[in-house]
């Protein structure tokens, strides 16, 4: 990045506005600016909400998949910006997301994560969660991967693997939430 005075000033001058530019496929876009790292950004910013585990009650083991297959509507072409992992259960154990570009046999709830060969060469990304805030009498966990895809179904699958070992009480069962531009 280039760094100089005029570039800083540039930069302070455009953040905020209503910036428009081309994106790889040649599309006009919005962008933002940050004028602390001179990073642009397309826009808008795309917020799944809130997404139940679905993970049973009771004890897992380390490497188990924890919770069922997801699936996430997102627009065909973005970045993942940043992953939360609710822990309502208060034990911030790291967490890996792993992500498909199309279906794929998950793994049972609560049982060694394994996937077959070829669902392997599904995968598009992993996101690992392994800091927490602890607020309390619960967690919440959080990643920024910057990872892009290209999934021309607006579909991405995915399934979580514990990596260590959590008991789920009833009532607080786990959250994830994304964003994506």
């Amino acid at each position: 990045m280039v760094d100089s005075p005029q570039f800083r000033n540039m930069l302070e001058a455009i953040e905020g506005f209503n910036l428009k530019a081309l994106d790889p496929s040649g599309a006009i876009r919005p962008v933002l600016m940050d004028s602390r790292s001179g990073l642009l950004t397309s826009g808008p910013l795309f917020d799944t909400g809130l997404i139940e585990l679905n993970t049973g009650n009771g004890a897992y083991t380390a490497d188990d998949a924890f919770g069922g297959k997801g699936r996430l509507n997102v627009p065909p072409v973005g970045t993942i910006t940043q992953v939360l992992f609710y822990d309502l259960d208060d034990e911030g154990i790291p967490l890996d997301v792993v992500l498909f570009e199309s279906d794929f046999t998950a793994t049972a709830d609560d049982a060694a994560f394994a996937v077959s060969d070829d669902d392997a060469k599904k995968c598009i990304g992993v996101v690992s969660i392994s800091s927490f805030l602890n607020c309390g009498t619960f967690q919440i966990g959080q990643s920024f991967p910057t990872l892009s895809y290209s999934v021309l179904s607006g579909v991405i699958f995915y399934q979580c693997i514990i990596r260590g070992a959590p008991t789920v009480a009833a009532g607080s069962e786990p959250y994830l939430r994304f964003w994506v531009q």
